[in-house]
């Protein structure tokens, strides 16, 4: 299995830090586990404690405490939108929400900011089969880029005001897309985005798992994104 990598950096401007200085901190895990995205099989929804969890106060503070300042916090499509185009969880046993929003605060408490990264790889399960997004499933296409964009329409409309937060991350490396077109659907979700928040900065990934070697064979050598706030940044990674 194709695994993020464990430290992150980025060079991002927010409210308290110089421009241009280069952020330290880590993915967070834990919210996404449990599930499988890619390949199907795992518990989705699941329990709350059990399948899946997001960190408490002490991690978060552990963190501050060594001057790790951006937070990567990885979250599962499914959980916080159990159906396409549907309303976002909230006031339930699993209130994926509300934990979100937790871990925010207690992130801000410790001195970070967060990265909200949608751990899906291009993909959604329904009925228990990953469904690429803008693909055939089971005889129909039944996630699109519509229903991704119109996801982050919803969250952005929940954290546009929330300092705690500084990017949206639309989606953590997509890959074996298929028929879809992964530049139309990042743009398509930049645009449903800047309908509800105006200013946060968007982190957009490149297809094939957004290999920074292949970059421009994989997603062409030219941007692709029309960000009318531009504050958007490719993201690539390597290992």
């Amino acid at each position: 299995m194709h695994k993020s990598y464990l430290l992150a950096t980025a060079l991002i401007a927010f409210s308290g830090v110089a421009p241009a200085q280069y952020l330290r901190g880590v993915n967070i895990s834990g919210a996404e586990f449990g599930s499988n995205s890619e390949n199907g099989g795992g518990v989705i929804p699941g329990t709350y404690g059990s399948t899946y969890w997001y960190q408490s106060q002490p991690t978060f503070n552990y963190f501050g405490a060594r001057g790790l300042n951006l937070i990567r916090l990885e979250v599962l499509w499914e959980r916080l939108q159990p159906t396409p185009g549907g309303p976002l969880a909230a006031g339930n046993p699993n209130d994926n929400l509300g934990f979100l929003k937790n871990d925010i605060a207690w992130a801000k408490a410790s001195g970070a900011r967060v990265s909200i990264v949608l751990q899906n790889y291009g993909r959604y399960t329904v009925g228990g089969t990953p469904c690429i997004i803008d693909n055939p499933c089971n005889g129909s296409i039944k996630v699109t880029g519509a229903h991704l964009a119109d996801f982050w329409a919803k969250m952005a409309d929940v954290f546009k005001d929330e300092p705690g937060v500084i990017a949206y991350d639309i989606m953590n490396e997509p890959h074996d897309m298929g028929v879809a077109n992964w530049n139309q659907i990042s743009q398509q979700v930049v645009s449903a985005i800047r309908t509800k928040d105006s200013a946060k900065l968007i982190m957009v990934p490149g297809n094939s798992w957004s290999n920074a070697t292949s970059w421009a064979s994989i997603n062409g050598a030219t941007s692709w994104i029309n960000d009318p706030a531009g504050n958007f940044w490719y993201e690539g990674h390597e290992y």
